[in-house]
């Protein structure tokens, strides 16, 4: 399986050249990448890997790079066949996004691209995938007199339809997760321009659009995580950790499209507080309804059974803070040529040392989130700590030495 010849590479003259053609085949191969997959996840599991991290042990992380460029020419090879046969079915749907998914997640952009093109703009909107969908929906649910002919017809020509999230193999949670990384793609390739990201947004098919802009169905009438406390006690309560920004002077975004278009305008306007609410993980993992993830991570136990779509999603997001990062960094480095990371900082909130207002300026956040039990100033002040460790190295800072000089750094300015 592993020698099997591509079908773009042996153009039907190789030995089995065009066995990928086949679908049986096709099936059969995939099930050979899932074991690959599974040996994957068992020796680098996803759970508690932060996005963008590299692994310390030069080796390891050698052959963990060989490995997901293994995964990634065993998937372009499986997509290659599907696309010579033109292939759009729920299993085509499924290879396609994994490998979208985990070309995100071994920060593959050109592979990622390359995924993309097959889904958008008409893979989703196919007659043959919505056909099979049509008829899984009429076998799994019970049979209704046709009372009202015209807006069953209507619900089954639109593929985002947040009524209908638990119906069908391809679910409108795996749909609208690719639109999500399509656009994320798209403004983390282009960083800081954003006009491949609204070239996108226009040419995406209206039926898509209505996907992406549909409320969420509990949004109505339901407190959200940033509604404002009922009192200051509570407010103080709530997190000490967060700035004001999260406590209550921004709702939170009812859709997709609202969350995205939101997140572009704080890039683009530098509004770095309210970014850092807006790319928190449970702010963006509310639009991929539980019951609709399909691709699902099978490694070594139950509890790792990760959502490969909100994974690859929040992978984009922290490429995308580590664009707005760098642009911040320069700016404070070119405005201060000291910090004093114990110090009360003038003009910050009370009690808010110089740790934590770099941190949310950076949109940096403690990996260990509240689990911890340290002080947040603690946390906070390891945080920066190894960052500007991290820095150090790069030459855009340096530790400032002598008796009494613990969390003073001088920032070295931009050439």
């Amino acid at each position: 399986m592993e020698l099997m010849a591509s079908v773009s590479r042996s153009s039907g003259l190789e030995r089995d050249g065009d066995a990928l053609r086949d679908p049986r085949t096709q099936e059969e191969y995939r099930e050979f990448i899932r074991t690959k997959v599974d040996e994957y996840w068992k020796m680098y599991p996803l759970k508690g890997r932060q996005p963008g991290s590299v692994n310390p042990n030069a080796e390891s992380g050698q052959h963990k790079k060989e490995m997901e460029g293994n995964l990634l020419i065993l998937f372009r090879k499986l997509r290659e066949g599907l696309m010579s046969i033109r292939r759009r079915d729920a299993f085509a749907l499924e290879v396609y996004e994994t490998s979208l998914h985990l070309s995100v997640l071994f920060n593959s952009p050109v592979q990622t691209t390359s995924a993309l093109s097959h889904l958008f703009p008409s893979f989703y909107l196919s007659d043959s995938l919505r056909s099979e969908q049509r008829t899984r929906d009429t076998a799994s649910s019970p049979s209704q007199p046709p009372s009202h002919p015209t807006s069953t017809a209507k619900s089954s020509s639109l593929p985002g339809r947040r009524e209908h999230r638990t119906k069908g193999m391809c679910s409108e949670g795996s749909w609208e997760a690719s639109n999500v990384i399509l656009l994320l793609h798209h403004l983390v390739a282009s960083y800081p321009s954003q006009v491949s990201l609204h070239t996108q947004l226009r040419q995406l098919h209206p039926s898509l659009q209505d996907l992406l802009r549909t409320p969420l169905a509990d949004d109505a009438g339901s407190p959200t995580a940033t509604s404002a406390p009922s009192s200051p006690q509570a407010a103080q309560g709530a997190d000490a950790s967060q700035p004001a920004d999260q406590l209550g002077h921004h709702r939170d975004a009812s859709s997709a499209y609202e969350w995205i278009t939101e997140l572009a305008r704080c890039l683009r306007r530098r509004n770095y507080a309210r970014l850092d609410s807006l790319t928190r993980r449970a702010v963006y993992e509310r639009f991929m309804d539980d019951k609709s993830r399909s691709n699902k991570i099978e490694s070594a136990t139950a509890a790792e059974r990760l959502d490969l779509a909100v994974e690859a999603i929040a992978c984009l997001v922290e490429s995308l803070l580590e664009h707005a990062r760098g642009t911040t960094w320069k700016v404070l480095r070119t405005a201060y040529r000291e910090v004093n990371l114990r110090a009360m900082p003038s003009g910050a909130m009370p009690k808010e040392t110089t740790a934590r207002w770099l941190a949310r300026s950076l949109v940096l956040r403690p990996a260990d989130g509240e689990k911890s039990n340290e002080e947040p100033d603690s946390r906070f002040f390891g945080l920066m700590e190894a960052w500007l460790g991290d820095c150090a190295g790069k030459n855009e800072a340096r530790r400032k030495e002598g008796e009494g000089m613990e969390g003073r750094w001088i920032l070295v300015k931009p050439s």
